[in-house]
């Protein structure tokens, strides 16, 4: 939530985002944690990573927040994130950002 300046008014932001994730591969040494995996987090989508331990799940995580850094290939990572407030758009300034990419290559 946040709070307008000058006024004691309280906005709801509503928050939405998206993760798609293209032929990510990631490797230690001679093991592949990640092998061309592609994956799309749709907004309000809640999802699970399940698997054995060493399946690669926190790896992904690591390399979707930017901790990892993916093989260089051909895999890429989209972001697209908006934000806008409840209240009408006279009353309120709203946000919005357009897509972000990160390649795995940067």
């Amino acid at each position: 939530m946040a709070r307008r300046a000058g006024t004691s008014r309280l906005l709801i932001l509503n928050r939405t985002m998206s993760i798609a994730i293209q032929n990510i591969t990631k490797r230690f040494g001679l093991h592949p944690a990640l092998r061309d995996v592609s994956l799309d987090i749709h907004d309000g989508e809640l999802i699970a990573l399940l698997g054995p331990s060493g399946s690669g799940k926190t790896t992904l995580l690591r390399v979707i927040a930017g901790l990892e850094f993916a093989d260089a290939r051909d895999g890429r990572i989209f972001f697209k994130a908006a934000m806008s407030p409840t209240c009408p758009p006279t009353n309120a300034r709203q946000a919005l950002f357009s897509s972000t990419t990160r390649s795995s290559t940067t």
